[in-house]
């Protein structure tokens, strides 16, 4: 695997920060109106906030189920493992 330096990975991320992300001709272009690009991206928006709804309850039951298995490995382990 290629080892890339904190510089080079600084310098790259600097370069990608600074570089001009000013698309209105395009977006003008693509959906006629300002309107209309502001209505595309509340769905947008809409859809990142289900997604991130979505992620947030995965990651509740996945913390769940560990608490329960770490429950009942102490459970297990009460009466015969030793504790440091």
């Amino acid at each position: 695997m290629k080892k890339i330096s904190k510089t080079k990975k600084l310098k790259k991320f600097l370069k990608w920060f600074f570089t001009n992300t000013d698309n209105r001709e395009e977006n003008m272009k693509e959906y006629g109106t300002l309107y209309a690009l502001v209505e595309r991206l509340q769905y947008r928006i809409d859809d990142l906030e289900n997604e991130h709804m979505l992620l947030l309850r995965d990651h509740q039951k996945m913390m769940n189920a560990i608490e329960e298995r770490i429950d009942i490995l102490n459970e297990e382990c009460k009466d015969s493992c030793t504790k440091n």
